[in-house]
This record gives structure tokens, sequence and C-alpha cells, in this order.
């Protein structure tokens, strides 16, 4: 049965002074009734519109705006929210507290975006002591077809922030590139799939070494992410190792594991399978065999398909190793080919996440001329550039 609390409050308002102008409210004796069902951990007071609308008053217009978006892409019913100088600096943040058991964290307002500063269990002064509220959610758009979940906003990597994290979330793609002063500028570097998907847009200032860019992804049905935007920045330019030069010394056309193995040593029964197209190139490759004594069904060991563009030139190889073999690292590997046949993007899964590849090339040399790198760590694409 549910529990309800009937709460009669008498509030009298004169005037209200900010920092940010003069609000006048004139009331007298308000009186306001209160039904609460929530648990007893935390007794939010949701119909109190008058004070909300005083402390929504004190916030600046676009941290106000930012907030209430943030609320509008995360929040859901779980979740209790109220505004909070947390850090005693003069300025509210968002505070957001779970209902049921006070596991909370805070948001602040930083660079036109918003940026986490803490988390963790929401003391008990400040549960007692502030007045939180619901989160108003639109039920009306549920939709349990995981396959069109969407990543709402842009959840970006900034190298410059100064908060621990360096991840900040912004409302749309505009206010992000605003923010950096992209805005207005033409992209420095776009990259779309074969299938005309957009994937990166890259900005760059060779002048003072700003860059930043919007990754694009899609969900794939088969995982747990979801579709949207992540952003990135950073400033000067990376020292060129390795890193920047393994893929374009490998030999596509080769059989082999990302360590150039076959991986016959680690099977039994080892056996290749081939096919061509009218041209005589080959569009699919695998090998498989017997991993483990006992097995019923022999095992995938590499696996690889090939595409090509009219003029016969690679434009994509798809690469996938069994994992018990070589280990997860490299365990996917797409590499995609520009219309001169040089290597222009790879994504490839790793252990946390994915990397990302885009050599960009400034004539028809062979040889890019810089390379941007993006690290997929756990949902956050980490960046590094390089000039040739």
């Amino acid at each position: 049965m549910k529990k309800y609390i009937n709460i009669l409050f008498t509030v009298t308002i004169l005037s209200l002074t900010c920092a940010c102008g003069q609000v006048n409210v004139n009331m007298e004796n308000v009186q306001i009734n209160h039904t609460a069902d929530m648990p007893d951990i935390i007794k939010p007071i949701e119909e109190l519109d008058i004070i909300w609308e005083e402390v929504r008053s004190i916030l600046p217009e676009e941290e106000r705006r930012v907030y209430e978006a943030y609320l509008s892409a995360y929040g859901d019913e779980e979740h209790l929210y109220t505004y909070f100088d947390y850090d005693n600096d003069g300025k509210m943040e968002l505070y957001i507290c779970r209902s049921e058991d006070s596991y909370g964290y805070v948001m602040k307002f930083y660079d036109g975006g918003v940026t986490r500063i803490d988390r963790g269990t929401v003391s008990q002064e400040n549960i007692d002591g502030l007045e939180w509220n619901e989160i108003e959610t639109d039920n009306s758009s549920d939709n349990e077809n995981t396959d069109e979940w969407t990543h709402e906003g842009v959840d970006a990597y900034i190298a410059q922030n100064p908060y621990d994290e360096q991840f900040l979330w912004y409302m749309d793609e505009t206010s992000f590139l605003s923010q950096y002063g992209f805005s207005e500028s033409e992209p420095f570097y776009e990259y779309a799939l074969p299938d005309g998907k957009i994937r990166l847009t890259l900005y760059y200032d060779e002048q003072t070494g700003l860059g930043c860019g919007i990754r694009y992804f899609e969900r794939d049905p088969s995982d747990m992410m979801s579709s949207g935007l992540c952003g990135f920045t950073f400033v000067g330019m990376t020292d060129e190792t390795d890193l920047w030069s393994d893929g374009l010394s490998v030999d596509y056309t080769k059989f082999e594991s990302c360590d150039g193995d076959n991986g016959s040593d680690y099977v039994s029964a080892y056996e290749e399978n081939k096919e061509y197209n009218d041209a005589g190139k080959v569009v699919h490759f695998d090998s498989s065999g017997f991993y483990e004594v006992g097995d019923e069904e022999p095992s995938y060991v590499l696996w690889m398909d090939y595409e090509y563009d009219e003029n016969g030139l690679l434009q994509h190889r798809q690469y996938y190793h069994n994992p018990r073999i070589f280990g997860t690292w490299y365990q996917t590997w797409d590499s995609y080919f520009d219309k001169l046949g040089r290597l222009e993007h790879e994504y490839i899964y790793i252990t946390h996440g994915w990397m990302d590849y885009y050599y960009i090339y400034s004539d028809e040399s062979t040889q890019p001329s810089y390379c941007l790198f993006l690290d997929d760590n756990m949902g956050w694409w980490m960046p590094e550039f390089v000039k040739y």
C-alpha cells in the first residue's frame, strides 16, 4: 500500500535579489498542499513551484538552460534533483540523487556544458537540508525497441578541462563547436564510410594548435552502445611514434593475424577456405580447426572479407580472429581505403573499447600529412594528433 504524507505550507515571499539582477515576487501567505509518495530517505517538495521558480531565477539563463537540458536527456523517475552551491564558489550546481539509496553526483556548469565534479553517497545533512524535486520524464516516447536507442547531446573529452574527469556534456553540436570557436569554420577534415554515413568531422586551427571534432556513431543492435555524438578537443601535436606508422606498413593481402601468424600451430585439422570474384581477387578468407581436444565442431581461426571499387582497388577489409587463440586485442579490425588505394580509416576493437585512425592526405602522395588517433576508453574518445 502506498504511503502518502500531506503537508500544509504557508510561504511569505517579499522579494528576491541575486547577482544576476533584481527579481521581484509579491506574494503573501501562499498556502500549498503537498502529497509525497517517496522513500523515507528523501522527502522532496515536488509541488512548491514558487520556491523552484525562485531557485531557477537565481541561476543565469544559460546555466539554467543547460542544466534543464541535461535533466531532460538523462533524468529518470529513479532520481531526484536540486540546486546547491556544492563547492562554495557562490554559484549553484546541479545535484542529482538516486532516490532509493541516496547515491548521487554533482554536475557543474563549465565552458558552456556541464561536467561532473563529485559523486558518491549524498550526506544526510544535505538530504535533510535541501529541497529535492522529482525529475519529470516524458513516458510517451518510451520505446522498447533498443535498436533505436539514441545518445542525446554531445559527450565530449576535453583536454583543457581542469576538473579530474575531463568530460563535459553539451546540449548539441552547435553548442559544442561554438564554445571552441569553430561554429563558423569549415571542417579541416571529414570522413564518411563507403555507404555515405558520416563518421568524423574534424576542426583544427594550425596557428593556435587547437583542434576539436565530433565522432558520429550508430548503434549496432548486437551491443549496448547507443547512437549519438561524441566530441573531443586537443591542443598541439603528439610526438610521432610507431603508433602512427604501424597501419601504413601492413600487407592487407596476407591471410595472417595482427601478430603475423596464421594460427595453424594452435589448432588441429587446420583448414583454409578462399573465395574469389570474377576478376580473380579474393573476397573472402577463413581458416578453422579444432582448438581443444574433445571439440565436436571446428572453431574459426581467422576470418577476412574484402570489398573492391569499380577499378578493382581494395576499398574495405573486415578482419576477425578467434580471441581464444589470439586474445581480444585487434579481435575485429576494419580497414577502409580511398580512391587511390591508400589507407584512410581503421576501426579496431581492443580490450577496453575501440581505436580509430584517420589518415589525412593533402595531395596524391602515398604518405599522409596528418593522422588523428581516437582511443574509445569506455565511451570517451580521447584524441592524439600528429603531423608527419
